[in-house]
């Protein structure tokens, strides 16, 4: 008789950033043990949202907007959620499935922790628990594999790009960080004085909260045969350039790029937008800590010399605590 396959549930509000980590978890998990992957975005309506997550989400569907997804029985072996959307959701389906709905939760849900069989949260988030797996920064979906299959793919378009190569990740302004004309036009200078010392090639990529008058200013500068910008048209060289680097630039208000880059074990030079923000600081300490990154600064000595680190693996990490749990209660 055929053992019926796992059935794992991602649901998120539908931001890129945190389906992105739940969606490297749920990936992570199926290489382990397989089973089938389902996404559901969810939004819920007013008041509801204006509470969320505090607000115990006990009077099920009639609480989401008409455009969410189902999430109705049969409920999954596995649910991965992120999001603070999602954070009442994943509390309803754990208690609706009587506790058979293994409940994962990414990130901080802001309620008490003991609503989830597991929470991942990184490390600079302070989270502790005996259901807390500590992540060194965001899950994602990169893997050795995934590179490999980025690299062949982009191998052709990116030949042109003289060595040594930098793959340079620039973000946007944020509740923590500025990006405005003046520090578009420090990276700018930077990259330049990068292309000018050591001849090296740039393939540039911008995320979606880098705000069009900067964008220009970058396009204008840095064109060149020497350079590839991707600026969101067309199909995204975003995990080819990681994989096709010999270094990375990442500017310093995304957690998730800079994870990224230290999930490839290139070496990365963070490049600081203005900004404070304490949480962000622990991050970048424990980057420094862990040996991946180093200061823009030192990207424009005389000579590049690269340097080593163990790659960051943290949505295996959490794939390998779910499967933990699955295997204890098997074993019940």
């Amino acid at each position: 008789m055929t053992e019926k396959p796992l059935t794992i549930w991602v649901v998120t509000e539908g931001i890129a950033g945190t389906e992105n980590q739940c969606l490297g978890i749920a990936e992570a998990l199926q290489g382990r043990i397989g089973g089938t992957i389902t996404i559901k975005r969810v939004g819920l309506k007013r008041p509801y949202s204006w509470f969320s997550p505090y607000w115990n989400w006990g009077e099920g569907p009639q609480m989401l907007t008409w455009n969410s997804d189902d999430v109705v029985e049969p409920w999954p072996d596995v649910l991965i959620a992120g999001g603070r959307k999602a954070v009442g959701i994943a509390r309803h389906i754990r208690r609706s499935s009587f506790g058979k709905t293994l409940t994962v939760m990414v990130q901080d849900p802001k309620v008490p922790l003991h609503h989830f069989d597991l929470i991942a949260a990184p490390c600079h988030d302070g989270l502790t628990g005996p259901n807390v797996t500590t992540t060194d920064g965001a899950a994602n979906r990169i893997t050795p594999g995934s590179l490999q299959t980025a690299a062949l793919k982009w191998a052709e378009k990116v030949d042109p790009i003289p060595k040594p190569r930098f793959a340079v990740l620039i973000g946007g302004a944020s509740k923590t960080h500025r990006l405005g004309p003046a520090e578009m036009d420090a990276i700018v200078r930077n990259l330049q004085q990068i292309q000018q010392i050591h001849g090296a090639g740039l393939m540039v990529t911008i995320s979606r909260r880098t705000p069009l008058a900067v964008t220009e200013r970058l396009i204008y500068a840095l064109s060149s045969p020497r350079t590839m910008i991707y600026t969101g048209v067309g199909d995204n060289p975003y995990h080819g350039f990681l994989a096709l680097a010999d270094y990375i630039v990442c500017t310093s208000d995304s957690v998730s790029m800079l994870s990224d880059a230290a999930t490839t074990g290139k070496p990365v030079f963070l490049h600081r937008l203005p900004g404070q923000s304490a949480k962000f600081e622990r991050f970048y300490q424990h980057l420094q800590a862990r040996g991946v990154v180093r200061e823009i600064e030192e990207a424009k000595a005389p000579a590049l010399t690269p340097w080593q680190y163990t790659p960051y693996n943290d949505a295996d990490r959490v794939a390998e605590a779910i499967q933990k749990l699955l295997q204890q209660a098997q074993n019940k």
